[in-house]
């Protein structure tokens, strides 16, 4: 029985720290702008994260749109929103590199990737700045 809680207790542990390190790694550490930011401003080699209101559950999503040649996309995760709710939306995370210098625009079309764009589609653009 002790050995059966001990193996739990290093688990929990693991688990535990795993989650704090990717935390620490992707989030902690990096500039996080949202629906309502326009510009996003970093330096060459900074990480930052976007994160949206999102609903999967209708099958919508987030889709991002940006130039390669000065931005790298590392992630991108969704988390639910707390609670049991059938049809409860969630939030949409992004999670960028900018390793070089450059400037742009980072656009999200928000639509159901099967049907085609139409007028009534939410969009979002960023001005990135990379220094």
């Amino acid at each position: 029985m002790k050995k059966k809680n001990f193996s739990l207790v290093i688990l929990a542990i693991v688990v535990l720290s795993l989650a704090l390190l990717t935390y620490f790694l992707f989030v902690a550490r990096s500039k996080s702008f949202n629906i309502n930011d326009a510009l996003i401003e970093v330096e060459a080699g900074e990480s930052f994260y976007v994160y949206l209101e999102s609903n999967r559950t209708t099958g919508y999503a987030w889709i991002p749109d940006y130039d390669e040649s000065f931005l790298v996309l590392e992630k991108e995760e969704y988390e639910d929103a707390p609670g049991n709710q059938l049809g409860r939306g969630g939030t949409d995370f992004f999670f960028f590199q900018a390793p070089k210098k450059g400037e742009g625009i980072l656009s999200f079309l928000y639509s159901r990737p099967w049907e085609e764009t139409q007028s009534s589609n939410k969009t979002k653009f960023f001005n990135v700045i990379v220094q």
